[in-house]
Formats: structure tokens, C-alpha cells, sequence
């Protein structure tokens, strides 16, 4: 069963003998790892002795890769792909390797997860059906320049590619001592106060570089820049505006008062439409320049009122 966070923390901001508030963040922790085998081995003083073709194989730089790296990149993009997910699917966590997960997307992200998970399986499978014939082709490019050596190839090849996560829950353990609980409580106290501001920086942030990349692409055009306005560019306004419902956990409400007003006004807009229109490109450009103005004041003051 999948826990909430429920991170054990003092009522006015006062430490206390018991546990008197616990904060929800109507988030869940994600612990993700990954491992991938690159296949690079550094080389031995025996083998470098040996080498005299370094400038000419472009198998060896300072180390040697032992299997061409083209037959890792569909394994390698699937790894990728899967940390870049949840990362875009969750808020920043003050501990590495650790991801704020909002609940109302816990089942979309388990199925995600399950279906990078299964990917990678049929992929290290083809991987592993080919991979005596990748050692043999290593062996024609490498064994020439006397740096090839078949203990370098792991024979369990499967185990070598790997997606693991798991939902957890983070608490202050009960059985410690008073001084000791007290201590871990202040450092939980840190940990949500870090995480509330670097969640609250990230939406806004994020959301100010999508207003800026729009902002400035169409003051380049309305300059005579050869710029070209994607609709993608439009479309994740709307996108962030739907993903922000969910992550909005510390309820930054003037975030989603900026996020609401930039939607609605590119509504209905198309690409097309401020590529045919002059008028509305100024009066969009406009308008956007003074949401781009807004962000970057908000994140100023909330940088500032955090550092004091």
C-alpha cells in the first residue's frame, strides 16, 4: 500500500515532548534508481603500453568503450526517459534521489513507471540476444591494438540495466530518546520549510521560463528576427496551467492567479493565428511582457523573503 508523507513537526513553531501536528503534503516520496552499464573500461598501464593507435580508434580515448555505444542507446534512452518523467511529474525534494509525488497522480505515475519498467525489460532482452555478437565485433576493433580482454564482458548481462522505485514514508522514529527526537524534530522542521520554498520556487520558475521563451520569441518577431513560433510554445502555457492543479501543494495562490489570467489569454490562440495577425501579436506580446515582468518580481521577493 502506498503511504502518505507524514512528516512529525511542532505546532508554534515550538518544540515539544510529543508529536502535536503532522503535516500533509498531499504528496508521497519517490525514491528512484537507476543503473545502466556503459561499457567503458579504463585501460591498464599493460595495455596502454601496448596501444599505438589512440589518435585513429575511436573506440579509446583515455578509456575504452566495449561495446559500440550505438547498441546502448535504445536501453540508455529508456533509463533517460523515465527520470526525466519524474521529474516533470513531481515537485523538488530536499534529499537527493527523492521526489514529491502529488497523490493525485500516485496511480498515473505507478502505471508509468510499470511501463518504462517493462520497456527496458524487452529492450535488455534484445540487448542480450545480440550481445555475443557486439563482444565479437569489440573484439575485431580492439584486439588489434592488443587492449582487448574478454573479462571486461559480464556474463550476467540482465542484472547490469535496472529502473527500481519505491513509496515511502518519512517519520521521526518514536523509540529515541527526548533529546535526541528533539533534535530530529528541528531538522524536519528544516526539511519542510526547504521543501515548501524550493517547491514554491521551482512551479514559479519553471512557469517564468515557459512566459519568457513565448515573451521574448514573438518581441523577436515583432523586431524582424527570424524567429518561428511553434504551437508548442502556446500549448505548454495550457499544459502547465493542467499539471499545476495537482502541484500546487503548498497552495502558492498568487502563482495560480498569474498561471489562470496567462491562460486565459492565449485561449483559443494559435501559432497560426499571431503568425497571420499583427495586431494581436502586439497586443499578446504585450501583455505577456507584463506576466514575464510579474514572475520575475514574484520569484525576486519570495527569494528575498526566504533569505531573511
Amino acid at each position: 500500500m502506498v503511504k502518505k508523507i507524514k512528516i512529525n513537526i511542532q505546532s508554534d513553531d515550538k518544540i515539544q515532548n510529543k508529536d502535536t501536528s503532522i503535516l500533509d503534503f498531499g504528496g508521497t516520496l519517490l525514491q528512484l534508481e537507476t543503473h545502466s552499464a556503459q561499457f567503458r573500461k579504463g585501460i591498464t598501464k599493460a595495455e596502454f603500453e601496448k596501444f599505438t593507435q589512440i589518435q585513429r580508434n575511436e573506440w579509446v580515448k583515455f578509456s575504452k568503450q566495449t561495446i559500440d555505444k550505438k547498441h546502448l542507446i535504445k536501453i540508455n534512452n529508456i533509463i533517460s526517459s523515465t527520470r526525466f518523467y519524474v521529474i516533470d511529474a513531481s515537485l523538488p525534494f530536499p534529499i537527493k534521489g527523492f521526489y514529491l509525488i502529488p497523490n493525485v497522480s500516485l496511480e498515473v505515475v505507478k502505471n508509468t513507471l510499470g511501463g518504462f519498467i517493462l520497456k527496458l525489460k524487452r529492450a535488455v532482452a534484445n540487448f542480450a540476444k545480440e550481445y555475443e555478437q557486439y563482444i565479437k565485433e569489440a573484439r575485431e576493433v580492439l584486439e588489434k591494438d592488443g587492449i582487448f580482454n574478454i573479462n571486461d564482458y559480464p556474463m550476467n548481462i540482465h542484472n547490469r540495466f535496472s529502473i527500481n522505485y519505491r513509496f515511502i514514508n518519512l517519520t521521526v522514529p518514536s523509540h529515541i530518546n527526548e533529546s535526541m527526537r528533539e533534535k530530529e524534530l528541528i531538522k524536519f522542521q528544516q526539511m519542510v520549510r526547504e521543501t515548501r520554498e524550493t517547491g514554491i520556487l521551482a512551479l514559479r520558475q519553471g512557469f517564468a521560463d515557459i512566459i519568457t521563451n513565448l515573451a521574448d520569441t514573438l518581441s523577436g518577431k515583432l523586431d524582424g528576427e527570424r524567429k518561428r513560433l511553434y504551437q508548442v510554445s502556446i500549448d505548454k502555457v495550457e499544459q502547465f496551467f493542467n499539471s499545476f492543479k495537482s502541484k500546487n501543494l503548498f497552495h502558492d495562490n498568487e502563482l495560480e492567479n498569474v498561471i489562470a489570467n496567462a491562460n486565459d489569454l492565449l485561449s483559443g490562440i494559435s501559432a497560426k493565428d499571431l503568425h497571420n495577425d499583427i495586431d494581436l501579436t502586439k497586443e499578446i506580446n504585450s501583455q505577456l511582457k507584463n506576466v514575464k515582468t510579474t514572475l520575475n518580481s514574484m520569484i525576486t521577493n519570495y527569494k528575498r523573503k526566504i533569505t531573511i
